[in-house]
């Protein structure tokens, strides 16, 4: 059975520059200063769901999986 996505706890979330650049359209003050310790915590909240998705759109953009390369 083949899994598409994050694996909790197994798998590293990246934090790719880019994306975490486009942040800065959606969010603003202490979210947006405490996004990249909340995307390597995998915290769950508005932040890292924006970021997963925007990370999800590059990808298929890309073509390239930036969580398992």
């Amino acid at each position: 059975m083949e899994l598409d996505g994050i694996v909790i706890g197994k798998d590293k979330i990246p934090v790719i520059t880019e994306v975490s650049e486009q942040l800065k359209t959606h969010f603003s003050g202490e979210n947006l200063e405490q996004s990249t310790t909340f995307i390597l915590n995998n915290k769950h909240n508005q932040v890292t769901s924006t970021y997963y998705l925007l990370m999800k759109r590059k990808e298929r953009e890309t073509g390239k999986n930036y969580v398992y390369e």
